[in-house]
């Protein structure tokens, strides 16, 4: 467990979805990810400040195919099924969150959407689904600290 909160249990599929993390926690993330024999996928959002940025990030680190349309329909269409790149599991990782969701906070918030709907629908099917937005530490600092 690091300054995020978040402790990645592997064997709790349960507790698939979209979660806030450190970029301390990615590297074990991806580990346990690996070690389970899941796809682990990464998307740069660093100089991502808006929705097109966003899109086009998630496009290329997904490898999504030529037909995507680029919209968060399209996204949420192709998140349903990932027919290009099946798998037992999946791990979204996204690495540098921060930009976007400082300049477009609302296209940031339908992002994590996207992927949590995604989430709760592998997760009725029973295949683990989680998306990791990596921010800054101190994103995760309270007054009180």
């Amino acid at each position: 467990m690091t300054s995020s909160g978040f402790d990645f249990a592997t064997s709790d599929t349960s507790s698939s979805g979209v979660y806030l993390v450190t970029h301390v926690d990615v590297v074990s993330i991806d580990a346990a990810a690996s070690h389970a024999g899941w796809l682990v996928r990464k998307v740069d959002l660093m100089h991502c400040s808006d929705k097109a940025d966003a899109l086009a990030c998630v496009a290329r680190g997904l490898d999504m195919p030529a037909t995507w349309r680029g919209d968060w329909d399209a996204i949420a269409y192709g998140l349903r099924s990932l027919t290009w790149m099946s798998a037992s599991g999946y791990v979204i990782v996204f690495d540098y969150a921060d930009e976007l969701r400082a300049f477009a906070p609302a296209d940031f918030t339908r992002l994590l959407d996207v992927f949590d709907e995604a989430a709760f629908a592998w997760a009725e099917r029973g295949v683990p689904f989680w998306a990791f937005f990596a921010l800054h530490e101190s994103a995760f600092e309270t007054e009180d600290e």
